[in-house]
């Protein structure tokens, strides 16, 4: 019986068994510690504990930022139809089946340009256990590492569609392109349609060259309809995605003179950008001193020796807080590492592959790793940001090197593919290889003898570290680089040794295949391990829900329906802790609203300075609190200074409404925003002119009102007034709430940049404040046709196969 029978399978069935080695505390009950995949947890808290008890979900929850929309945390419903062949998945840890499903992608796309199984499989195996994906995946970045496992699919369908395989092609596409899309990370999507469309501009050359008009339109064709298709599968959810991007940090700029500008802010941009010498951790992954912690010292190291010279307390504690990374980002967990073989293949294609397919791939590699650079090659950046369409709306130009981590691995098989299928020309392939490892060699070992020219060592919080302990780390970091050098040059070494007794006629090819295989999965593996490792589980009980301080248990046993309170024990606007039990002034998002995040920017964060001042000089809370209108109008009841002390309790918050007696109205958002440090907010709004003819500006206007009932998504209140007038809620404004009076609908206006405000006729009334966007509808049933659809063409093509046999 043939092997080639089982081959398929078998592998398949070996590359998963390898990921359940690599992840064998999942399958004994424990599970990944994965920080950003906690974070959410404390996002989506509140609109889940409302789903579980109502069967509906909302879109806005109140313990994020004093109130934002759901969209880009849990968006609900979605009607993609191919989501649910997802779900079969269910039954493996996640982080088990993306990593197979890109493997699988890159396999696929192997074979679909002409790759011999065994060196297929070597490549997908390789891909997969890029650093980076095993990085990402360590910290809970769940929909990038979601995306990122259809990319290699998508690519295959493409190129597949150009080959001239219509339907084949046109229909892996459609389906891994709306499978890609629902993953819901438009930033990896943005850098998957820069590198088809650098393919599409070489395709184009060379139908140009070829003459071969019909079969180009054709072939594009069927992609653009494929995109379409895979666009409107996820219509829902892409129209929601773009309906919270006006109104968040990723739309227009509302301060300043240049109001035109949209996306990120230039310099928040660039914040993660990759050094340019720092690149070199693709083929040696501590070139940089891998991550921001000690997880890479131990006891023989340096530092662990000068700690015990101090008699510093627990030194292996200490020692893991030490970052030995040196480079120019913020922080990081480790370096973009693509394996030192990989990277010497990778090379050795630059030589041995010619045509168009080099030059593509080339050309991707340079682009990713040049824009990876961000502010340390602004003007090439800057040139991007300003000028192609949405480039602006991210941030982490670190992130785009998943391109070189794509294109660096595919250019290396395709050069050995290219070797192995041409025998004739042996001698320059020879020849190529000896350029191939010089090239890789030279590197490594330049660098391993003298390390100083990627640096001085030094990292940014060196400074705050004694001498003896900075010089010791100094140390370390020079012997992380050197080891990493001598690393790699064993792994180049070792493979430029099988290739050339290969070229050499002097193994059989299965020897060579399970030689070059061993090697690759080794030094990938090895180095992973760096990343995530048995450090990174814990019980699964232990992850299942946030531990209360003993201030947040305090706080909860105040049963008044809605309060706000203030964390300052991390990071108030970098942590949802707080939000996984309150409603929480802070929170943790990448993309806030804007007038949000402007208000932290100009009033949060220099109130909360004057708050912890005061607090530090022993003064009482409440006359701490009449200076700080903001803090003031949002609410704060309670502040967390201690996770074991009692919290601070202030009576000065606004509560949740409340009659106002004077409209200020000013000219523009820049004057409203200056003008809310200036306000007694209890008494005075400031709204701009253009809002103002929204409500009243009537003065001296008495009354009561109270909540008497809460939902995240539906707000109800009574009144009580003597006079009626305009009234202040102390909830964030968004353009879809609805407010009702008795049951009738009224004008809404913002006010005080980010509240809301309504007019309250005289009399006793009931209010409701009601966020159920019902515009999502009608992109429901654009998804929900897209698929089935899309689901026809599926049924077509098996029919075609089938009838095709018979």
């Amino acid at each position: 019986m043939s092997i080639k029978k089982f081959r398929l399978p078998l592998s398949l069935l070996g590359v998963f068994l390898l990921l359940v080695i690599f992840f064998l505390p999942l399958f004994q009950g424990k599970v990944l510690f994965q920080s950003d995949t906690q974070g959410w947890k404390g996002m989506v808290q509140e609109i889940q504990s409302f789903k579980d008890k109502t069967g509906e979900h909302s879109y806005w929850t109140g313990n994020l930022f004093s109130g934002m929309p759901t969209i880009n945390i849990d968006s609900g419903s979605n009607s993609n139809l191919f989501l649910y062949a997802e779900k079969l998945f269910n039954m493996i840890p996640s982080a088990v089946w993306m990593l197979f499903i890109t493997f699988l992608g890159f396999f696929v796309l192997l074979r679909v340009l002409g790759v011999k199984h065994w060196l297929a499989l070597i490549g997908g195996v390789g891909y997969m256990l890029s650093s980076y994906f095993i990085i990402i995946t360590a910290v809970g970045h769940v929909t990038k590492m979601h995306a990122l496992s259809y990319f290699a699919f998508v690519v295959a369908g493409i190129i597949l569609t150009y080959q001239k395989k219509y339907w084949k092609g046109g229909l892996l596409f459609a389906i891994s392109l709306s499978l890609h899309i629902a993953a819901n990370h438009p930033q990896i999507t943005y850098y998957l349609l820069l590198l088809v469309l650098l393919y599409g501009v070489f395709e184009l050359v060379k139908t140009i060259r070829e003459k071969t008009w019909n079969h180009f339109f054709k072939a594009s064709l069927v992609l653009v309809a494929g995109a379409i298709l895979a666009v409107g599968t996820n219509a829902e959810n892409l129209f929601k995605v773009y309906d919270y991007a006006k109104v968040s940090t990723r739309g227009e700029q509302i301060l300043g003179d240049d109001t035109s500008t949209q996306g990120v802010d230039l310099t928040y941009a660039t914040e993660w950008s990759y050094g340019i010498d720092e690149t070199l951790t693709l083929l040696m992954p501590n070139l940089k001193g891998g991550g921001s912690n000690g997880k890479l010292l131990d006891k023989d190291s340096e530092t662990y020796a000068v700690l015990e010279k101090m008699r510093v307390q627990n030194p292996e504690a200490v020692l893991k807080s030490i970052p030995t990374y040196w480079g120019p980002q913020l922080f990081t967990e480790g370096g973009v590492y693509v394996g030192a073989l990989l990277f010497f293949f990778f090379v050795f294609g630059l030589f041995e592959v010619k045509g168009q397919m080099k030059w593509w791939l080339l050309s991707a590699t340079l682009l990713s790793i040049s824009l990876a650079w961000g502010r340390n090659f602004m003007s090439f950046y800057e040139f991007f940001y300003n000028t192609l369409p949405f480039f602006n709306k991210f941030r982490t130009p670190s992130m785009i090197l998943v391109v070189a981590e794509f294109t660096i691995p595919l250019l290396g098989i395709l050069g050995l593919a290219q070797a192995f299928r041409n025998r004739r020309n042996i001698n320059e392939t020879k020849k190529n290889l000896l350029w191939s490892g010089g090239i890789t060699l030279g590197i490594c070992l330049l660098l391993w003898l003298i390390p100083s020219l990627v640096g001085d060592f030094s990292g940014a919080r060196d400074g705050q570290l004694p001498e003896p302990l900075r010089n010791a780390l100094l140390e370390d970091r020079k012997a992380l680089l050197r080891s990493d050098a001598l690393r790699s040059i064993f792994f180049v070494l070792a493979g430029a040794i099988v290739l050339w007794f290969a070229f050499q006629n002097k193994l059989k090819q299965t020897v060579i295949y399970i030689l070059l295989g061993l090697l690759v999965v080794i030094d990938l593996y090895l180095v992973d391990k760096r990343f995530l490792n048995e450090d990174n589980y814990v019980n699964k009980r232990k992850l299942e829900k946030f531990y209360p301080y003993t201030a947040d248990v305090e706080i909860l046993k105040d049963k008044e329906l809605i309060y706000r309170v203030l964390d300052i024990t991390e990071s108030p606007f970098n942590s949802s802790r707080a939000s996984y039990f309150h409603k929480s002034i802070g929170g943790y998002h990448a993309a806030k609203m804007r007038r949000y995040q402007d208000l932290i920017e100009h009033q949060l964060h220099p109130e909360m300075e004057t708050l912890v001042e005061g607090l530090q000089a022993q003064k009482p809370v409440d006359s701490l609190m009449q200076q700080l209108p903001v803090l003031r109008m949002l609410n704060l009841k309670y502040l967390i200074y201690n996770p074991e002390a009692s919290p601070i309790k202030t009576n000065e918050g606004l509560g949740n409404a409340w009659f106002i007696n004077n409209v200020k109205i000013v000219d523009t958002p820049t004057e409203e925003m200056s003008q809310l440090g200036n306000i007694d907010p209890e008494n005075t709004l400031v709204i701009l002119k253009d809002e103002s003819t929204r409500i009243s500006v009537k003065k001296d206007a008495f009354g009561d009102i109270k909540m008497v009932r809460y939902a995240p998504n539906h707000l109800q209140y009574e009144s009580e007034s003597a006079t009626g007038g305009v009234a202040v809620f102390s909830e964030i404004y968004h353009p879809d709430w609805v407010a009702k009076v008795d049951g009738k609908q009224t004008t809404i206006a913002r006010v005080n940049y980010t509240l809301m405000a309504i007019d309250i006729p005289q009399g006793n009334h009931s209010i409701e404040l009601i966020f159920k966007p019902q515009k999502y509808e009608i992109w429901c049933w654009i998804g929900l046709i897209s698929s089935i659809v899309l689901l026809l063409l599926i049924g077509i093509f098996y029919f075609r196969l089938t009838t095709k046999r018979d």
